[in-house]
């Protein structure tokens, strides 16, 4: 949880999709992360998609060239934006369901 005039985002810019729960707005998000070793040369393919789709992404300091997804939630609430985010294997709905606890229980 961070107080929202520190991240500052817009976090309806590349949510995959949106829900409504009470009174709030739930963003999700998924991203691919390319990890590589630090002698890893990209290929024209990989540094063009990074440049345009905000869902991938390339890390250095891996052993070995590995994929794997990120997932998330994002919600501002009362002047604090919180993200639930997994590298497990959680989809969506079950997300938007952990986000909807928190939402319920602030109330």
């Amino acid at each position: 949880m961070e107080p929202t005039a520190a991240l500052d985002q817009d976090l309806s810019r590349n949510a995959l999709e949106e829900r409504v729960i009470g009174d709030t707005n739930v963003y999700y998000d998924s991203v691919e992360h390319l990890f590589v070793p630090a002698n890893h040369e990209l290929s024209a393919e990989e540094i063009q998609r990074e440049r345009e789709d905000p869902h991938f992404t390339i890390a250095y300091g891996s052993d070995t060239v590995t994929t794997s997804f990120s997932k998330d939630v994002a919600f501002n609430k009362d002047g604090v934006q919180y993200l639930l985010l997994t590298f497990d294997d959680v989809n969506a709905e079950e997300l938007f369901e952990m986000a909807e606890e928190i939402l319920e229980a602030g109330r």
